[in-house]
């Protein structure tokens, strides 16, 4: 009987994770063309929506020419083996058929699927369409692969099936009105994930191991409430390269908060408020200086910046001008701009619960931030 007690305790204190301990997503065509996928799936909030962020595409193909581009496919052809001078006149059809031909890689997310294409090694495939309506497809190598764009913001879909072992599939759908979703089935698993626009989170879950279904208000609240969950979908985004959506708890997000509420130097600080200060002045010539001021200085009075536009009160000309240099310098970091999606600078009860966890001078910053903010009266939002 001893044994037996002994035999369930064991059992009952095993970590829940040995239950996935062979991962999530097993290895084969799906997880070899992770890189390329990232490219093309990557997460973005916007406000209390995650969806697929469109201009990450832009940002991924327009620094690139031509030549660069087509480099990379050639490079990707060869690297799965095809020899170097079939994979050349492969690249040469499309010029001698002329520009027609190219349609498929003509936009951003084009290009992305015809560089996912190569690295699954589909051999064949196509597309077509017109105006913002385009689909595209590739098979071969036991993968098919298929991409649907119904317009820049009306809908978009993605989808992996690995036909031969371990045949995995995976979909990603982005809609405007039914929200994002992420599909992932193998022989032994069914996860389904959805995002509404509002921002609640539904979820259906089940395995050989356990089953589960479940809605949250919100990505954090998924987070807080059923962390094995969080740690299996985030197994399997590493496994298909797309990036982990952030949390108001995300280490990320409480560094980047302690980085914004730093307490800048008293000299910096006065050097800002006087610049803010010479936007109220009657003389246009002022004005006009201390908005050069800002403008050239706004790296190092930020914090400054934004806690003079956080604290209400200005005059319609100064607001205006100090938005537009804020939208100049917009920070393209996706912490920072999480944060101000959900005001968090402006919560106390969220930085409170968050302080504890900070080294000293963040902690200070955050600490009298707080002390401000409830000065003001401010209660979380």
């Amino acid at each position: 009987m001893k044994i037996l007690r002994n035999l369930i305790l064991v059992v009952a204190l095993a970590p829940s994770s040995s239950l996935f301990a062979d991962g999530v997503i097993e290895e084969g065509s799906i997880t070899e063309a992770s890189k390329e996928i990232g490219m093309l799936v990557h997460l973005k909030w916007q406000g209390d929506r995650l969806g697929v962020d469109r201009e990450h595409w832009d940002r991924s193909t327009g620094n690139k020419t031509e030549a660069d581009k087509e480099q990379e496919r050639m490079d990707a052809m060869v690297e799965r083996g095809i020899p170097k001078e079939i994979v050349e006149k492969m690249m040469a059809q499309p010029r001698q058929r002329g520009l027609g031909a190219n349609f498929l890689v003509a936009s951003p997310e084009g290009e992305l699927f015809e560089s996912l294409k190569i690295a699954l090694g589909a051999h064949s495939g196509g597309g077509g369409g017109g105006g913002e309506d385009m689909q595209w497809d590739g098979r071969g190598n036991g993968v098919n692969a298929n991409m649907l764009r119904s317009g820049p913001m009306r809908d978009w879909q993605l989808r992996i099936l690995e036909t031969a072992d371990p045949g995995q599939e995976i979909v990603v759908e982005d809609h405007f009105l039914k929200g994002l979703r992420i599909q992932f089935t193998t022989a032994s698993r069914l996860m389904v994930f959805h995002v509404s626009p509002e921002g609640k989170v539904r979820v259906a879950h089940t395995s050989e191991e356990r089953s589960e279904a479940f809605q949250t208000k919100s990505y954090s609240e998924m987070a807080e409430l059923h962390p094995e969950f969080l740690k299996d979908f985030n197994e399997l985004l590493e496994g298909i390269g797309v990036n982990i959506p952030l949390t108001d708890r995300d280490p990320r997000v409480t560094d980047a908060v302690g980085k914004l509420l730093q307490i800048p130097t008293a000299s910096v600080r006065e050097a800002a408020q006087k610049a803010v200060e010479g936007l109220k002045s009657d003389s246009y010539e002022t004005r006009e200086a201390s908005h050069m001021a800002i403008r050239d200085n706004f790296e190092a009075w930020y914090s400054v910046i934004g806690q003079v536009k956080d604290g209400g009160g200005l005059p319609a000309e100064i607001r205006s001008r100090l938005d537009s240099i804020c939208d100049e310098f917009e920070r393209p970091n996706e912490e920072e701009q999480f944060i101000r999606n959900r005001n968090l600078l402006s919560n106390p009860e969220y930085l409170a619960s968050i302080v504890g966890e900070m080294p000293k001078r963040p902690r200070e910053a955050v600490e009298n931030h707080i002390s401000e903010l409830k000065a003001a009266g401010k209660t979380s939002p």
